[in-house]
């Protein structure tokens, strides 16, 4: 996870999140798929066993985040989806986008 405010946030909330099937220490799926990543996300929330839950994500997650709530609807208590940006600038002080992602 890229979050720059990671830091803040987990002062106040449990943050779990994941790598898609096959990417960083996550084992290969069979066929990369929104399936899979969605399969994934289950998996994590099943795991983790929790009551309640935010879904977050932003840019390419989102559809994937709307299946994994769409799919544990009796666990999730609010989701935010987007990328909140007042512009694509990659370079100088508190840009938006990291370049090197």
């Amino acid at each position: 996870m890229e979050w720059r405010i990671r830091p803040q946030l987990e002062q106040w909330a449990t943050i779990r999140c994941f790598d898609p099937p096959g990417i960083g220490s996550e084992p290969p799926a069979k066929r990369l798929s929104r399936e899979a990543i969605i399969r994934r996300g289950l998996d994590e929330l099943d795991d983790w066993g929790c009551e309640r839950v935010f879904v977050v994500a932003d840019g390419w997650g989102i559809p994937t985040a709307a299946g994994i709530a769409g799919r544990r609807r009796e666990l999730v208590a609010g989701m935010a989806l987007g990328h909140a940006k007042l512009s694509n600038r990659r370079e100088g002080a508190d840009a938006p986008i990291n370049a090197e992602i």
